[in-house]
């Protein structure tokens, strides 16, 4: 039975509201404000104040309230105070019989009335228990539901009489002990909300209540199950004290005629750790059994909070989404149907990874960085073309009253809106609020509000959302990850990104080297290939010299040489032969340098060129030529790469200032004009260059090279560091490549963004557009802090020039021309750098790759073996248009022993339109590469006996490529990966 009641009865209860409708119901407040005034709300329904009163609670404003009486009792909210009458306190204070109540929150408020909650104030049925804190819901409720509809509609068509009348007598029933009658009218008492609440909005909203979890939170999070949900707590073998109560945090309902509230928790890569190293905790087991019936739903598979996408490739990326999924299905026992992480972003690009991972819902939302969320709670992301339903509702703090001031019409404007009204509830856990509580106990009786939900039936089951969003392809943590590195005093934290970027990459270059072995021959490859694998598959013989490489190098020139180039973008190279070099087609140009003939010629993307020294007679060719393109001071080349300050090619002129002993001109392409300048610079403070000298290295006809040395002097004068400058540029060549050596003699401290040293480069436009080359993409970047490791293209619309920084991944737009490539910062030991600017590339994102793992060259003996089996030149693979590149190529040894090669192709830029994929053997299948289709898929040409060659299945017509010989082709929109399995003859 409920404990005798030790207040006063009293004919009407009162709050006095800080509005002058309910339409004006405050939306905003402090926390501690929100508190006090839903409490003032909720604690005057009480059951044995509404069976005293035989009536609602009344409400007033505060501005205009009633005179003092005896036996009333009146609630003033802190956020009302301002507002009232003078000497209105005082007056109803000296009323006999008339209480002012006050408190901080709820159990003060009842405290205060002798109405605090205890065991005994429950009552129990076959069907439910019910207690006061049921009274407090429907009060919660019947607040919100009509500030929704006097908010959105302005009216409200609720049944007052009928409502009342089920109150009251739920009330009178509780009072008297009597819990089937009590139940029976608290259900149409809610049931005359939900009706109120369906005559504007027949959907119901959408509620999911996550926790957050980090593995020292793991046993306060059974702690909390068993505080608020006893049902949950028992299963797993907590010890509450309390029996089975109404939440049962569970899909079905233990109790009949209970509605589930189900609960969700987040299992990031640290707590999947946490949960694999403690298998003989005593809640593992239990907590581990509700996640395989789905009794409790949860979402992970994100990787650990120190994953920062923006600082590696797409491979990369993607290698770190797979460990974090098969860690998260290893230690729960089933992968999870939903993707999440606590900490740092989801690029939008990753999305055809984490779709193919069999994820059918994602929450890219960073809740320790506040980032992620959008405009609409749920959205059908398509990027790449892939599309999967996110929850990208904003979350809200459980812990936080004010969260709860306007639940409902916020939910009702996203109905309004036509959107998937959700509501996100996040919390630690046992860190939740009394609205909180109030919310997930009137669901168990009503609609009203909103139904909950476990994350993988509110993506298989719920309403399926209509509108888009591409999402953010950059990471806004990023940047502040080098921040975060220096603070916690990790070494070399630009070094060590750029040693894993420059191994990554070689592994890239390395991996598609092995498909075009295995294109060549026609056989599988799995194991690492040589120069010298690659030079004897293509028809030529290696030989165990050293092979030759870019002049002036001092090693052995070659009698003959093969290169091979892995990248979707032709090359020029130039390597030294021990004479002549026979012209097949492909030389651009050859000059006598010391002892060798340097040979300069171009290899095809994902192909192979041969150079061979000239028996005899056969002639070299000297000079390519002039272009009529070229600007009139190119177009007669000097005898040298390098004379004086200055470096030109057929494509440029760089131009040394000997004062500062960076770059002080650049001039190239048809715009007259300087189009960029750099120098070095310390950040936070305005300093100068003195270039003590500089020499010509090296100058040839191939290669010039010029060095400088001298200091970065503060304001003072004082000597801030020394620095040595190497910039090569080559014969052909659209790349300036700039070495760096800079020994500080003063100490970096403080914010690496703003204290550092930096290549900085300005352009001549200010309205320059700015890509990152980023998971081998280009993606427009309007921000300061930029994160690339791969570089950067400005972009000044009637032409590029690219920043390709070979790791160094962090750079700073200055003003509006400036950039900043960032070399040193506090922590970093080494102040080597290496930077190659480009002009006009063609293809900025390969050239990026190339220069840290360049085309691979390879010395081979004389002669080369002649006829159309080992040609001079040619292509393996060819990919058009030039904004496509190859990012794996995997080979398959079918059944029937023909080759499958399993490739990915990506638009590197964001436009779109058909793709051509020409191979050297001819294509007998091709197919988008979908989940579990095997390299064995069946083969369907042209008079095929089908008895003896079955037809495809459905999913494999339906995702097959059109296939003519030797191509095959795709269409790609802007941005989209697409991975591809082809059957070769």
């Amino acid at each position: 039975m409920p404990s005798s009641v030790v207040t006063p009865p009293f004919d009407e209860c009162l709050i006095l509201l800080p509005s002058s409708t309910l339409e004006d119901f405050p939306k905003d407040a402090a926390v501690a404000d929100a508190r006090n005034l839903l409490a003032a709300w909720t604690v005057l329904w009480h059951p044995r104040l509404i069976a005293a009163t035989q009536q609602n609670p009344a409400w007033y404003r505060a501005d205009s309230p009633p005179e003092p009486a005896p036996r009333r009792l009146v609630v003033v909210p802190r956020l009302s105070r301002d507002r009232l009458v003078e000497s209105y306190e005082s007056r109803c204070r000296a009323t006999e019989q008339c209480v002012w109540l006050d408190g901080h929150d709820r159990a003060e408020m009842l405290a205060s009335l002798g109405l605090a909650s205890s065991e005994s104030d429950t009552l129990r049925s076959p069907h439910r228990s019910v207690g006061p804190e049921d009274f407090f819901s429907l009060g919660y409720a019947m607040l919100q539901v009509q500030v929704m509809t006097r908010r959105l509609r302005y009216t409200s068509n609720l049944d007052e009489i009928r409502f009342q009348k089920q109150l009251v007598a739920a009330a009178t029933a509780y009072v008297a002990g009597d819990s089937a009658a009590t139940i029976d009218s608290l259900h149409a008492a809610f049931d005359a909300l939900a009706e109120e609440r369906d005559h504007y909005f027949s959907t119901d909203p959408s509620l999911i209540d996550l926790t957050l979890l980090t593995p020292s939170t793991l046993p306060s999070l059974v702690k909390a199950w068993a505080e608020t949900t006893p049902t949950v707590a028992g299963e797993l073998g907590v010890e509450t004290g309390v029996e089975t109560g109404v939440e049962t945090g569970v899909e079905t309902g233990v109790e009949t005629g209970v509605l589930a509230t189900p609960t969700n928790i987040l299992l990031d890569d640290a707590v999947i750790a946490a949960l694999a190293q403690q298998p003989d905790a005593a809640w593992r087991e239990p907590l581990v059994e509700q996640l395989r019936s789905g009794e409790i739903g949860w979402a992970g598979g994100g990787p650990a909070a120190d994953v920062v996408f923006d600082t590696m490739t797409y491979r990369d990326g993607e290698r770190s989404l797979k460990e974090a999924h098969a860690a998260a299905a290893a230690a729960v026992g089933i992968a999870p149907q939903v993707y999440g992480r606590l900490a740092g972003s989801t690029p939008a690009d990753l999305t055809p990874s984490i779709l193919s991972l069999g994820y059918v819902g994602m929450m890219p939302i960073d809740f320790t960085g506040g980032t992620g969320f959008g405009d609409e709670a749920k959205v059908l992301r398509r990027e790449g073309g892939a599309e999967i339903q996110a929850l990208t509702a904003r979350p809200i703090d459980a812990a936080n009253d004010a969260s709860f001031l306007a639940l409902a019409p916020r939910l009702g404007e996203m109905v309004d809106s036509g959107e998937v009204a959700t509501g996100l509830l996040v919390h630690w856990p046992g860190n939740v609020c009394d609205s909180y509580l109030d919310l997930r106990r009137l669901a168990t009786w009503s609609l009203a509000l909103g139904r909950f939900w476990t994350l993988g039936k509110y993506f298989t089951d719920g309403e399926h959302p209509y509108h888009h969003s591409g999402g953010r392809s950059q990471s806004p943590e990023a940047a502040e990850a080098l921040t975060a590195a220096v603070t916690a005093g990790v070494p070399d934290p630009i070094s060590r990104l750029v040693l894993r970027t420059r191994a990554s990459m070689i592994a890239h270059r390395d991996e598609l080297l092995r498909g075009m072995y295995a294109l060549a021959s026609g056989e599988p490859r799995a194991e690492p290939v040589t120069a010298s694998d690659l030079a004897r598959v293509l028809g030529a013989t290696p030989v165990s010299t050293p092979p030759p490489a870019t002049f002036p190098t001092k090693i052995h020139a070659a009698q003959a040489a093969i290169v091979v180039n892995p990248y979707a973008s032709a090359h020029r190279l130039s390597v030294p032969l021990a004479a002549a070099a026979v012209d097949d087609g492909h030389l651009f140009a050859a000059s006598r340098e010391q002892s060798s003939t340097v040979i300069t010629f171009d290899v095809p993307a994902a192909g192979f060129a041969s150079i061979r020294a000239a028996s005899g007679a056969e002639g070299e060719k000297m000079s390519a030529g002039s272009k009529s393109w070229m600007p009139a001071f190119l177009r007669s080349q000097p005898a040298q790469i390098a004379v004086g300050n200055s470096l030109r090619n057929e494509f440029m002129d760089v131009t040394i200032d000997p004062k500062s002993g960076g770059i002080q001109g650049v001039y190239s392409g048809t715009v007259r004009g300087n189009r960029l300048s750099m120098r070095l610079v310390i950040g936070g403070q305005e300093t100068t260059l003195r270039c003590d000298h500089v020499t010509v290295k090296d100058s040839y006809a191939s290669t010039g090279s010029i060095e400088t040395a001298g200091s970065i002097l503060a304001a003072s004068g004082e000597s801030l560091a020394t620095f040595k400058l190497a910039y090569t540029l080559a014969r052909g060549s659209r790349l300036v490549e700039v070495r760096g050596e800079i020994k500080p003699t003063m100490k970096l401290a403080g914010e690496p963004w703003k204290h550092y040293i930096a290549a900085r480069v300005a352009v001549s436009s200010s309205t320059a557009t700015t890509r990152t080359i980023l998971r081998d993409k280009l993606h427009r970047t309007s921000g300061r802090k930029i994160v690339a490791p791969l570089g950067i293209v400005i972009d000044e619309t009637e032409r590029e020039t690219l920043i390709a920084s070979a790791g160094l991944a962090y750079h700073r737009r200055v003003q509006d021309t400036f950039v900043d490539t960032l070399v040193m910062v506090d922590g970093e030991s080494s102040g080597d750098f290496l930077l190659h600017y480009g002009f006009d590339v063609p293809q900025p994102v390969e050239f990026a790759k190339s220069v840290i793992a360049p085309p691979l060259v390879q010395s081979i003996e004389l002669p080369l073996a002649a006829g159309p089996a080992s040609p001079s030149r040619g292509w393996l693979m060819h990919t058009a248009p030039k904004d496509v590149s190859v990012i794996s190529l995997e080979s398959l040894q079918r059944a029937d022993a023909r080759l499958a090669i399993r490739l990915r192709v990506v638009r590197t830029r964001s436009t779109g339109g058909t793709t051509t994929l020409k191979f050297c053997r001819n294509v007998l299948l091709a197919t988008v590469q979908t989940p579990g289709l095997s390299p064995d898929v069946a083969i369907v040409t042209a008079g095929t006996d089908a008895t003896e060659n079955p037809q495809p299945s459905a999913d494999d017509k339906r995702f097959a490529l059109s296939h003519d010989a030797d191509t095959v082709k795709v269409t790609l929109s802007g941005h989209q990966l697409l991975e591809l399995l082809v059957v070769l003859a």
